[in-house]
């Protein structure tokens, strides 16, 4: 789910692991009303999507970027993609699939964050290798990074709870000055051993480790989630456990 700064919506992407769709709304605040039906948006003749999704698996992202493109993301171990729409996207045939996959076969986990010039940010967890990385889809250019960008090379995850990756953008009208603020667990293959929730900023084109909000807990850390405070700048980032 993501909410927008260009008005009143709420937009929304489900995952239906009986059908293996994505379905797509949008809630506007204003009437507390939905469009008409969801619309699945992997199953256009174009870009016909070939994922099989489990509960607990795979799971779905979703952003808008700044030019009103909505993108959503889905990592699978049969097919990993990402699709977007502009225009009429209640409409199965307006969704496209966003150049080639940058993404593993593999049931890893993804978010999507804006950046400036209709540019959006892709944020990967690949638990095979226990990375965290980043590319970035170059919107006037049509294409995605060629290399990742790598956040974290020893992010060791829980093979239940593996998806642990929150992050809020610090908008900005200048590439150069768009902030995005990113934490994520890591340590935590056995709970409450040593479990740590780590943060990251990205800035001027280049992510820094910044200092971690917990470091060796015995708490047993599944979920994460972080936000800033547009007045004062601050970042909270708040964890769950068991």
């Amino acid at each position: 789910m993501h909410s927008n700064n260009f008005g009143n919506y709420i937009y929304i992407a489900t995952l239906d692991t009986g059908t293996d769709d994505i379905y797509y709304n949008r809630l506007d605040t204003t009437t507390d009303t939905l469009l008409t039906g969801s619309t699945a948006i992997d199953t256009n003749n174009g870009s016909v999507q070939t994922d099989t999704t489990a509960a607990g698996a795979n799971y779905q992202s979703i952003t808008v970027a700044t030019n009103g493109t909505i993108y959503v993301s889905l990592n699978d171990s049969t097919d990993s993609f990402v699709l977007r729409c502009s225009v009429s996207c209640n409409s199965t045939a307006s969704w496209s699939e966003v150049g080639t996959s940058p993404l593993d076969l593999a049931n890893d986990y993804s978010i999507l964050v804006p950046l400036t010039a209709g540019d959006i940010m892709l944020i990967n967890r690949d638990i095979s290798l226990e990375d965290i990385r980043s590319k970035i889809w170059h919107n006037t250019a049509a294409t995605w990074d060629a290399a990742w960008k790598f956040i974290d090379t020893n992010a060791t995850d829980n093979t239940t709870y593996d998806i642990g990756l929150a992050a809020v953008v610090a908008s900005s009208t200048s590439a150069a000055t768009t902030s995005i603020y990113f934490a994520y667990t890591a340590d935590n293959a056995t709970l409450g051993t040593d479990d740590d929730v780590r943060t990251a900023l990205y800035k001027a084109g280049r992510w820094a480790s910044t200092t971690n909000a917990i470091t060796n807990s015995s708490m047993g850390i599944t979920g994460v989630a972080i936000a800033r405070d547009t007045n004062t700048g601050n970042v909270y980032v708040g964890y769950s456990g068991i």
